[in-house]
This record gives structure tokens, C-alpha cells and sequence, in this order.
């Protein structure tokens, strides 16, 4: 399991952190919540098929979040409440530091402060670290295994009701 990854944004260089367990398992819930909408028209069968492919052929892999529409998952935000964006918002950059070459700095610290000069009137750059952030730390769940796996129980269980 990777516990970082370095990414280039704009000729800068940042590193994704791995969220603890507990905080990265709360945050999944709260994607689940916004995500759930979106899952709706998801086929466990197609799911099943291309994550048995992708490991089977070693490809590079790839999730059902891949063809999620735009718009869709525009929607699904839309209704989120400032509460949860700042909450999902702020875990997800506190696990993402810029790499200098003395040091790492981190991009908000433990208290909520910018730790990188300038990011804070970078909204671009700040939603862009923030998605990069939660796919690196739930991508895991929505490649095949573990979503398939879920969903195919959620959906025995709704045709046993």
C-alpha cells in the first residue's frame, strides 16, 4: 500500500499523505453519503467484469468513478452544507504537504492554517489538491473489490426484502 504519492501541479510539487484509518473511514462514509446518489445506476456485474480484467491483465487500473458524469457528481455537491465541504475540505488537506527543498511544508496544518505562502487565494489549486487528496486516500474502495462486494450484498439484501 502506497502512504504517499507526489503529484506536479502548475511546476510545484506536492505530496499526498495517507489519512489515518479512523479519520480516512469517517471521511469514505461522508463520500458514500454524497456519492450514494450516483450509484444508483452502477451495473455490480460491469464492476465485477472490469476489475477482473484489470487484474487480470495487469492494466492499469481504473474505477466505475471514471465514468461518473461531471455534472452528476456537481450535483451531489451542490447539496452539501458548508459544514461538511470545510470538513471534507480541511482532512483532505491536511494530509498534503508542498515539497521544498528545505522542508515540506504542509498545505493547512493540524489548527486550520495555510502553511504555504500565498494558497490561501489559490482556489484552483486548493479544489484541485482537494480532490487529488480523497481519490488518493479512497480510490482503494471504488476499485472493484471492496465496492463491488458491498454492493452486490446491498443488492441481495434489497431482493430478499
Amino acid at each position: 500500500m502506497e502512504n504517499f504519492k507526489d503529484i506536479v501541479v502548475d511546476g510545484r510539487t506536492f505530496r499526498l499523505n495517507k489519512l489515518d484509518a479512523r479519520k480516512g473511514s469517517f471521511m469514505l462514509m461522508k463520500l458514500v453519503k454524497i456519492l450514494t446518489p450516483l450509484l444508483k445506476g452502477v451495473n455490480v456485474d460491469d464492476i465485477m467484469s472490469e476489475s477482473e480484467a484489470i487484474e487480470g491483465e495487469k492494466k492499469e487500473e481504473k474505477s466505475f468513478l471514471d465514468n461518473i458524469s461531471i455534472e452528476d457528481l456537481a450535483n451531489s455537491l451542490f447539496d452539501l452544507e458548508e459544514d461538511e465541504f470545510v470538513f471534507i475540505q480541511d482532512n483532505a488537506l491536511k494530509v498534503v504537504q508542498e515539497v521544498l527543498s528545505a522542508r515540506n511544508a504542509p498545505v493547512l496544518d493540524a489548527n486550520g492554517n495555510y502553511g504555504v505562502i500565498g494558497i490561501e487565494f489559490d482556489t484552483m489549486l486548493l479544489l484541485n489538491l482537494t480532490v487529488q487528496s480523497i481519490k488518493f486516500n479512497v480510490a482503494g474502495f471504488f476499485k472493484g473489490g471492496f465496492l463491488s462486494s458491498a454492493l452486490k450484498e446491498s443488492t441481495s439484501l434489497q431482493q430478499n426484502s
